[in-house]
């Protein structure tokens, strides 16, 4: 009878102790992404000659310089961006809840000819959201790399003017 109490007692702390991890786990990637600091969105579209895309942005001397590079050009384009902008993405990312994106990390080892994306996020307070795959991505990730590829496409052709 006492062996059978102890291991009950034990089995207890054992799951309680993973609920803990599990649920420290979920909530540290589930956080609001607000003051970036910097963001890369990248990734590769095929094996041609310009078939990669980058989108930066950094804060600098309080300033948000944006730098886009795409398979259309082969040089990349820095402009300033005013901050309304910064936390017009910074809204849209958390109706995606992309810091739930933090640490995905999957690629698909069967294609060998296929797509590659990264995205990284740098907060002011120290949190990042860092993810990327080939040819896996992370929930949502079509919905969000065709608004984040708006996005900076329409800083891009406002930055021309």
């Amino acid at each position: 009878m006492k062996m059978k109490s102890l291991f009950v007692i034990l089995l207890i702390i054992i799951v309680l102790v993973l609920s803990v991890l599990i649920i420290k786990d979920i909530s540290s990637k589930n956080f609001k992404i607000e003051n970036i600091k910097s963001i890369h969105y990248g990734g590769i579209t095929g094996t041609s000659m310009y078939s990669n895309y980058q989108y930066d942005i950094i804060k600098k001397d309080n300033k948000y310089l944006c730098t886009i590079k795409n398979d259309e050009e082969e040089e990349a384009h820095t402009f300033e961006i005013e901050e309304k902008d910064v936390k017009e993405l910074e809204e849209r990312l958390n109706d995606y809840k992309i810091s739930k994106w933090n640490g995905f990390s999957k690629n698909d080892k069967r294609i060998l000819d296929g797509y590659s994306f990264t995205l990284s996020i740098n907060l002011e307070n120290g949190k990042d959201v860092y993810a990327h795959g080939y040819m896996r991505y992370p929930k949502n990730y079509s919905k969000v790399s065709g608004y984040l590829t708006s996005y900076f496409n329409k800083l891009y052709e406002r930055s021309k003017k």
